[in-house]
């Protein structure tokens, strides 16, 4: 799975694919569970998208809590 920059969708274009629980978990090398249980109720929250049952997650979204929380180390290895 490629988890470069995507274009945004637009009114005419093919939107930007929503992630899964299981695409961010496999992003983070972490399990299920802890993105799950970021997106429910632990500091720092993920951004995600609710529909009912389902949660997704916006790349970009995903990206910028990656920037804020990374304290650096993005590149440093």
């Amino acid at each position: 799975m490629s988890y470069g920059t995507q274009p945004d969708g637009d009114r005419f274009g093919k939107p930007e694919r929503l992630l899964t629980i299981a695409d961010v978990a496999e992003w983070f090398g972490v399990s299920k569970a802890w993105v799950y249980d970021h997106v429910t109720r632990k500091q720092p929250r993920i951004p995600c998208i609710r529909f009912g049952e389902l949660t997704r997650f916006r790349q970009g979204d995903v990206e910028e809590f990656i920037e804020k929380h990374a304290g650096g180390a993005i590149g440093s290895h």
